[in-house]
């Protein structure tokens, strides 16, 4: 009882948080490290970092589902 509340709490809060930082991912990442890059290289590091989060923050979401259905059972 106790270790599927658990999961089902934990799968929730990985849920909410991937979904967030997908949804906002491109705002979140940060600005300042790229000032100091030219345009072409601030362009590559930028796509890079946005491919990286959209990467994570979607596994995330599919562990974060496979947990909540796996809570469930």
């Amino acid at each position: 009882m106790w270790l599927g509340g658990l999961l089902l709490i934990g799968s929730i809060a990985v849920l909410a948080i991937s979904l967030f930082a997908f949804i906002f991912g491109a705002a979140l990442l940060p600005q300042t490290w790229l000032a100091d890059l030219t345009s072409e290289a601030s362009t590559v590091a930028r796509g890079l970092m946005q491919a990286f989060m959209q990467q994570l923050t979607v596994r995330s979401l599919i562990a974060g589902g496979v947990w909540f259905i796996a809570a469930w059972r």
